[in-house]
């Protein structure tokens, strides 16, 4: 009698714990369903209201004028500091060039 009793609650135990992962999976898949959802609305109103603007359109770093302290700020836009680096040491470039060559039109002359 003991032996059927334990196969009975043995048999409920297995049973709640494969509902339990049956439960998981479908609140897993459902969760997974409304963020596909989600994402393919968003695309739809992106398509609706045209194409994306590109961030570094207009202002080229728009922290500059809203916040200053926040201009060299570590790991933001970091892509725009790098460009604004860039154009600096461009800039430079050009003007040691234009020195060395008045310094050689100098001594040649």
């Amino acid at each position: 009698m003991s032996l059927v009793l334990i196969a009975v609650a043995g048999w409920f135990v297995a049973a709640a714990v494969v509902g339990l992962f049956i439960w998981g999976l479908a609140r897993a898949a459902a969760s997974g369903d409304r963020d596909q959802l989600a994402q393919v609305a968003w695309a739809q109103a992106v398509e609706a209201d045209g194409q994306w603007e590109d961030r570094r359109a207009g202002v080229q770093d728009r922290r500059v004028f809203t916040r200053p302290w926040a201009d060299q700020a570590p790991g933001r836009r970091s892509e725009d500091v790098l460009r604004r680096e860039l154009a600096d040491a461009q800039r430079a470039l050009a003007d040691a060039e234009t020195r060395l060559e008045e310094a050689e039109a100098r001594r040649t002359a």
